[in-house]
């Protein structure tokens, strides 16, 4: 009884010593987790930033689309001019004046190919091209945007000129050329495609 009674401090001690190393062994964990806690909300701040920005990126790349294809701003990059001419070849009858002059059904058709080509911007005589302008016949004139343009057709279309030259190749051009119908094209290093609303000429 006397050797417990001598160990119990002892014991007590000893318990008293394991109890503040697992007390200090605890806040330091604590310590630890808030540090990390701390690092995570600080991540969280920077990531929410990081996808504000890209989300503005992308509604801005989105909303620079949307303005190309509805027209809504000029267009000043490299790009090529094609020049189209009614035929000047001597006329024997009505057959060959049809095919001679150029309808809007070959203005479609070229815009249509520069589109496949990567254009970026398209213009007849000035006349901005979207996806939702009319080029229409109108007895020997042709109307583009409700208004009236004859020939020559000056085409402009904004974009990689080395692809847009491509065009040259085309069959349908091919098939103009068999109708006598006068085909140009260069390349232009700075291209200048008006907006839908600003129109400067009619044509020659």
């Amino acid at each position: 009884l006397l050797l417990l009674i001598l160990q119990w401090p002892k014991c007590v001690q000893s318990s008293s010593s394991i109890y503040s190393y697992r007390t200090a062994l605890v806040q330091k964990r604590i310590s630890t987790i808030r540090e990390i806690n701390n690092f995570l909300e600080t991540e969280i701040i920077i990531l929410g930033e990081h996808i504000n920005q890209l989300s503005l990126h992308r509604e801005t790349l989105e909303l620079s689309k949307i303005a190309e294809l509805i027209g809504n701003h000029s267009f000043t990059q490299s790009g090529v001019e094609i020049i189209l001419k009614d035929s000047k070849s001597p006329i024997d009858d009505d057959q060959e004046y049809i095919n001679g002059i150029i309808h809007n059904s070959d203005l479609l058709k070229i815009i249509n190919s520069l589109w496949a080509l990567g254009a970026k911007a398209i213009s007849i005589n000035d006349n901005r091209i979207t996806f939702s302008s009319d080029v229409v016949c109108s007895g020997p004139a042709i109307l583009i945007n409700d208004k009236i343009v004859n020939s020559p057709f000056y085409i402009k279309a904004g974009g990689d000129f080395k692809k847009l030259m491509e065009i040259e190749n085309d069959e349908y051009i091919n098939f103009l050329k068999s109708r006598h119908v006068e085909f140009f094209i260069k390349k232009m290093d700075n291209i200048n495609i008006p907006s839908k609303s600003n129109y400067s000429y009619e044509g020659e």
